[in-house]
């Protein structure tokens, strides 16, 4: 993993406090780790494709930018 280059400030209400305390507890490792985690995790599940489910129907979408890149 690499050495953090710097800091970052979230500010989070009590019950996302509380979330953040169950998952550090379950992943065994602080605040801090589980956030680097879940934005490493979030950043590699990010495809191209994907599929949007609503009333229990799949639509498949494509993501794109804003400026429309895919």
């Amino acid at each position: 993993m690499s050495q953090p280059k710097g800091t970052f400030t979230f500010r989070l209400d009590e019950d996302d406090r509380a979330a953040l305390e169950r998952i550090a507890a379950r992943m065994a490792c602080d605040r801090g780790a589980v956030l680097r985690q879940l934005i490493r995790r979030a950043d590699q599940s990010l495809e191209r494709k994907a599929v949007f489910v609503a009333n229990s129907r799949q639509f498949r979408v494509k993501l794109v930018s804003k400026d429309g890149e895919a």
